[in-house]
């Protein structure tokens, strides 16, 4: 009798511990593929990816000595790659566009989409840097802390920038730019 339930039990181990075993090692080698990637992209450059941050299908870093940041998504259709060197950034924001939803009893506005928006001073470019799309992702799976952290980062970057250099000061993007997105 012990015989039998000693069988079961390991069998029942095996059957819970196995899949979720493969699903750890799948997203490890998912993320070990996408920070290589943005290392690669980073190196082509001469970068060095100094501080970074992998979250689902994206991973967003910087090299620390030359200010230059660098984000790579994988989706379903294809690799997204952006550079933004931080240097030449005279405008900066973190958009959140949301949709109201409206029911019987209540409204509630859930967050639609979510990018890092940067305005260059050399020839005006507008660069945004996508980091949740709810028509991709249909849960907040850290992106908001995310945001924040490298929302944080680089203001903190461009404010220590403005103090040593204030001809280039660097400002949040106006309202027109944002909607233009």
């Amino acid at each position: 009798m012990e015989l039998g339930v000693l069988s079961i039990t390991m069998l029942m181990i095996v059957i819970l511990v196995i899949p979720v075993t493969v699903i750890k090692l799948s997203t490890n080698r998912k993320e070990k593929q996408g920070l290589l990637k943005l290392k690669t992209l980073a190196a082509k450059n001469a970068d060095h990816i100094s501080d970074y941050d992998i979250l689902g299908n994206f991973v967003i870093g910087w090299d620390v000595t030359t200010k230059h940041l660098y984000f790579y998504k994988k989706t379903a259709l294809t690799d997204f790659f952006e550079f933004v060197d931080l240097k030449t950034i005279k405008a900066f924001d973190l958009n959140k566009q949301t949709k109201r939803i409206k029911n019987a009893k209540e409204s509630y506005e859930i967050l639609d989409k979510m990018t890092l928006s940067f305005l260059s001073f050399v020839n005006n470019t507008y660069t945004q840097i996508e980091l949740y799309d709810a028509d991709e992702s249909y849960q907040l799976t850290g992106e908001l802390e995310l945001a924040e952290k490298w929302k944080n980062l680089i203001s903190q970057y461009l404010r220590d920038k403005q103090s040593i250099d204030p001809n280039r000061s660097a400002a949040v993007l106006p309202s027109a730019m944002k909607k233009a997105s």
